[in-house]
C-alpha cells in the first residue's frame, strides 16, 4: 500500500512539472542544451581587448557598438559558486508553489513542491551562470563611456588587467538591470525571468559593487599608473589626458614639435620656446609670424634670446640693453652663422654708422613714399593724442626737406645726402638785411637764404617740392618760423656729435641679414634707449622697409627681429604693420615688454596688438592678470565625474607653481606650460667673450 501511495505522488508531481513547464516541447527545450546567445551587433567588445589606441578610438566613436558581459567571463575569479547555489535556491524558494497551500498531512502537494523547487533550484543556477548581457554605447552615460574607454586604454596599454577591467565594465553594462539581457534556454515565464534579473543584481553587486564603484575603482587605479613614472609612453599618456577630460586642455607632449612647424623638418631658423613642462620635449616655432613677451625684469626674458641666438641659423636683429647679449653670442654666430655687425653709439670706433637717407630710393615717386615713412619713424611720438596744426605743418616741412635733400644732394661721405643737410635747410636765415629807401637798413624775406631754398623748390619740377617753395613766402613770418621750428624740434637728436657722426654714410646694408645670415646687435644702455630713440627707430624701420621691398615670398630665408624693452620705442607704426605684412617677406619680430600697461600707453588697442602675435608668452604675472588668463584659458570637465573647473586657477599662474613655467598662448593650438631653459647653464660651451675684440666700421673680426 506504501509503494502505491509513493508511486502516485511521483505520477502526480511528474504531471503537475509537465503542465507547468509548458508541455512536452517547451520541457524537451529546457533540458536541451542552452543556446547560444546571438552576436551583438555591430560589434562587441572582446574578453581581451589587445588592441591599438587607435582601435579603442574608433570603436569608442561608433555609438552604434555593442558592450557584453557574460557571467562565465567572471568565474570563478570574480564570482564565488556558492553564490550561484545559494541564489539559485532564494529563486527556487520564491517561485515554488505547489506545497504553499499543502495541509499537514498533504503528502502528496508537500512532495511535489519538494521536487519542483529542486529542480527550479538546479534550472535558475544553469541560468545565472549562463547569463549574457549588453549596452549599447548610445545608452551609456557621458561618464560611464569615458569610465569604459580609460579601462580599455590600460588594459591595452598593460597598466590593467582583464580581471580589473571586468570588475569595472560589469556594474556598468549591467545597469543594476536594466540592461538587454540574452535569452535563457533554462527559465522562460516572465515571472521567472524577472526574478532572475533581480538575483543577477544581488549577483554583480554583492560581489562588484554598483556602477559608481566602478568609477572609484577606475579612479584609483588612474592615480596608482599616472603616479609610477614609465606605465605609460608619451603617447599613452596624451591619449589618457584626452579621455580624462573635455573642453580646455595644455598641449601635449606630441604636439609641442610639430604643432607649430609647418613643414619638416624644421628650416634652420626655427625657434625654441622652451620645453614643455614634465617633459624633454622642445616646443618649437618655425613660422613667420611674429611673437610676443611680457614678463617683469627679473623673469629671464634674455635668456630666451640668448638661447635662440646660440642655437638659430638666420639672419638676426637684436637690441641688447646690457650688451651681454653680444659679449656671449657674437663670436659663435661669426663663426657658425654669417657676418657680425654692431651698434654701439658709446664705442663709435667699434660702431656701424648708418644714414637714413640712403634708404631712400633715386625715383621722385618711390623717394616720396620712403621721405614720408622716414618721418614717421624721426619722430619720436609724445602721447596718443592727435597731432595739432603745428605738428602738421612741421611734419610736412621736414618731409620736404628730406624728399629734396634725397633727391638733389650726391651721395658721399662728406654728409651732403644726410640729416645734417637737411638740419643745414631747416636752420636758414629767414630775413636778410635790405635798404627801405629811406637810408634806414631793414630785416626782409627778399634776399635771404631761406628766399634762395624756396626759388630751388620752385625749380625742381617737384610738384610737392614746388608747392612748398610756393607757401613758405606767403606765410606770416610767425607762423612760417613757428612751423619750421616744429621740424626742426622733432629731430633734434640728430644734432648730437655722436649722432652726427654716426650717420653720415651707412656701413651696413640690412639686405646682407638675409643674404648672408648676418646678425646686427644693437647694443645700447636703457639711458641710450631713451636718448637715441628717434635714431633706433629709423634704423629698425629703415632695415625692416628695406627686406620688405618687392613682390612678398613666404620662402625668403627667415629675419627674425629681437626687440628688447620695445615699448621704450614709443609707439612705432611699422610694428604693427609689420605684425601683417612681414609674415610675407620671411620678417618676424620677437618683441619683449613687462607688462601690459607698457603697450596701452603707446597704442590705442594694445589688445589687438597683442592677439595679432602668433604666440605670446607670458611671465611673472600678478594675482589680477592670472584671474584674467584664468577666465580667457577657459575650463575643462571631467568626463568620469562631470566636475568643471578652470584650466589652471589664478593662484597657481601667480604662485610658485608657474615661478619657472612660461604661459605660452599661441593661436589655433592649446595654449603650453613651458619650462625656463637658461642658456647659460645648456649651451656653456658655446658661450665665448667677444668683449675687447675690434669691430672696425662696426663688423667683428675674427
Amino acid at each position: 500500500m506504501e509503494v502505491l501511495i509513493v508511486f502516485v505522488v511521483l505520477c502526480f508531481a511528474g504531471g503537475v512539472l509537465y503542465r507547468w513547464s509548458g508541455g512536452a516541447g517547451a520541457a524537451a527545450a529546457r533540458l536541451s542544451p542552452p543556446p547560444v546567445p546571438p552576436s551583438p551587433a555591430p560589434s562587441t567588445t572582446p574578453a581581451l581587448p589587445r588592441r591599438s589606441l587607435d582601435d579603442i578610438e574608433t570603436f569608442h566613436a561608433n555609438e552604434l557598438n555593442v558592450v557584453s558581459v557574460s557571467i562565465v567571463e567572471l568565474q570563478p575569479e570574480l564570482l564565488r559558486s556558492v553564490s550561484f547555489y545559494r541564489l539559485g535556491q532564494a529563486m527556487a524558494e520564491k517561485l515554488g508553489t505547489l506545497d504553499r497551500r499543502a495541509a499537514d498531512d498533504d503528502y502528496v502537494l508537500k512532495t511535489a513542491g519538494t521536487v519542483q523547487r529542486e529542480y527550479l533550484a538546479e534550472r535558475a543556477t544553469q541560468a545565472l551562470r549562463n547569463a549574457v548581457f549588453q549596452r549599447t554605447l548610445r545608452d551609456l552615460s557621458e561618464a560611464e563611456r569615458a569610465t569604459l574607454r580609460l579601462s580599455d586604454l590600460l588594459t591595452a596599454v598593460g597598466a590593467m588587467d582583464t580581471r580589473e577591467r571586468l570588475q569595472i565594465l560589469t556594474p556598468i553594462v549591467w545597469n543594476e538591470g536594466r540592461s538587454l539581457l540574452a535569452p535563457s534556454g533554462a527559465l522562460g515565464a516572465a515571472d521567472m525571468l524577472q526574478e532572475l534579473r533581480r538575483q543577477l543584481t544581488v549577483l554583480i553587486e554583492g560581489h562588484l559593487g554598483p556602477a559608481s564603484a566602478s568609477v572609484e575603482r577606475l579612479q584609483h587605479r588612474l592615480r596608482e599608473v599616472l603616479a609610477t613614472p614609465g606605465t605609460l609612453t608619451r603617447s599613452e599618456r596624451g591619449f589618457l589626458e584626452r579621455m580624462l577630460y573635455q573642453g580646455a586642455r595644455w598641449m601635449s607632449e606630441d604636439a609641442a614639435a610639430t604643432a607649430m612647424v609647418p613643414r619638416l623638418p624644421p628650416r634652420p631658423s626655427v625657434l625654441r620656446l622652451g620645453r614643455l613642462d614634465g617633459t624633454q620635449e622642445e616646443l618649437l616655432y618655425d613660422r613667420n609670424e611674429s611673437l610676443i613677451t611680457l614678463a617683469p625684469p627679473g623673469q629671464g626674458k634674455s635668456q630666451s634670446v640668448l638661447r635662440n641666438l646660440l642655437t638659430m641659423d638666420g639672419g638676426a636683429v637684436v637690441i641688447d640693453i646690457k650688451g651681454e647679449l653680444y659679449e656671449q653670442t657674437a663670436l659663435w654666430r661669426a663663426r657658425n652663422v654669417g657676418p657680425v655687425y654692431r651698434f654701439a653709439p658709446s664705442d663709435p670706433a667699434n660702431s656701424i654708422s648708418f644714414n637714413p637717407l640712403d634708404a631712400i630710393r633715386p625715383e621722385v615717386e618711390d623717394a616720396y613714399e620712403d621721405a614720408r615713412k622716414l618721418v614717421d619713424l624721426l619722430i619720436v611720438p609724445a602721447d596718443l593724442q592727435k597731432k595739432d596744426y603745428w605738428d602738421k605743418r612741421g611734419l610736412d616741412v621736414l618731409a620736404d626737406a628730406i624728399l629734396d635733400t634725397a633727391l638733389h644732394e650726391e651721395p658721399g661721405d662728406n654728409g651732403a645726402r644726410s640729416l645734417e643737410a637737411v638740419f643745414d635747410r631747416l636752420y636758414l636765415e629767414p630775413l636778410a638785411p635790405s635798404d627801405d629807401g629811406s637810408g634806414h637798413s631793414v630785416d626782409t624775406f627778399q634776399g635771404s637764404e631761406l628766399e634762395a631754398w624756396t626759388i630751388h623748390l620752385k625749380n625742381t619740377k617737384v610738384s610737392k617740392l614746388v608747392r612748398l617753395g610756393k607757401s613758405l613766402p606767403s606765410m606770416p613770418p610767425k607762423v612760417r618760423e613757428s612751423v619750421i621750428e616744429t621740424a626742426r624740434t622733432n629731430i633734434e637728436v640728430w644734432q648730437s656729435p655722436r649722432i652726427e657722426r654716426l650717420s653720415k654714410l651707412s656701413t651696413f646694408d640690412p639686405l646682407t641679414l638675409r643674404q648672408d645670415k648676418a646678425t646686427l646687435y644693437i647694443c645700447v644702455s636703457m639711458d641710450e634707449l631713451v636718448a637715441y630713440t628717434s635714431y633706433i627707430r629709423a634704423l629698425l624701420g629703415q632695415t625692416f622697409y628695406t627686406l620688405c621691398r618687392g613682390e612678398p615670398d613666404r620662402n625668403a630665408p627667415v629675419v627674425t627681429f629681437f626687440l628688447d624693452e620695445m615699448p621704450k620705442l614709443k609707439r612705432l607704426d611699422i610694428l604693427e604693420t609689420a605684425l601683417d605684412l612681414g609674415r610675407g617677406y620671411g620678417v618676424r619680430l620677437w618683441m619683449f615688454a613687462q607688462n601690459y600697461g607698457q603697450l596701452a600707453e603707446h597704442y590705442k588697442n594694445p589688445s589687438g596688438f597683442l592677439e595679432n602675435s602668433y604666440v605670446r608668452q607670458f611671465m611673472g604675472l600678478s594675482l589680477e592678470r592670472a584671474h584674467e588668463f584664468s577666465r580667457f584659458l577657459g575650463e575643462r570637465r571631467g568626463l568620469i565625474d562631470g566636475q568643471r573647473k578652470p584650466l589652471v586657477e589664478p593662484h597657481e599662474l601667480a604662485g610658485p607653481e608657474f615661478r619657472d613655467l612660461i604661459l605660452t598662448v599661441c593661436q589655433g593650438h592649446e595654449p603650453a606650460r613651458v619650462r625656463k631653459v637658461f642658456g647659460y647653464e645648456e649651451l656653456a660651451d658655446r658661450i665665448e667673450s667677444a668683449k675687447g675684440l675690434p669691430c672696425p666700421d662696426g663688423r667683428l673680426k675674427i
